[in-house]
């Protein structure tokens, strides 16, 4: 991990946690895989969606080849929603638009999850139309 991840993992406790779990990291990526597949059963048709989510995909790609997360990463479709590309979006063709205040993150999965959804509903009811 680089210093980043060091300290924002160490100081919310994950690392901790990680490093403490019963559980190996075949076990999860077994269960992650699975519970992908039962809300999105057909390979590479999931769009992958979150902020900055490159650093996802870049964490499963990277990981890939061990620990079981390559099922993952191959089921998982190209296409890629990043909310952070709305911000600048918004930012510079809706300069007058408020954008959309950030929580503090914990970095925890659940909760940017949560947030990104969120932050994507806000842009989406700002700065597009309904259609008819």
């Amino acid at each position: 991990m680089n210093e980043w991840c060091i300290s924002t993992h160490g100081l919310s406790g994950l690392t901790k946690q990680v490093l403490s779990s019963p559980y190996s990291p075949q076990e999860v990526s077994g269960v992650c895989y699975e519970y992908i597949k039962r809300w999105i059963p057909d390979p590479r048709v999931a769009v992958i969606a979150g902020n900055t989510v490159h650093m996802d995909l870049r964490f499963l790609e990277m990981d890939a080849h061990k620990e079981g997360w390559s099922q993952i990463a191959s089921h998982l479709g190209y296409r890629v929603v990043d909310v952070s590309s709305f911000k600048e979006i918004a930012r510079r063709w809706y300069p007058n638009l408020p954008l959309k205040s950030k929580q503090a993150s914990t970095h925890r999965a659940l909760d940017d999850i949560r947030a990104s959804i969120d932050e994507l509903k806000y842009y989406k009811q700002s700065m597009f139309k309904p259609t008819k």
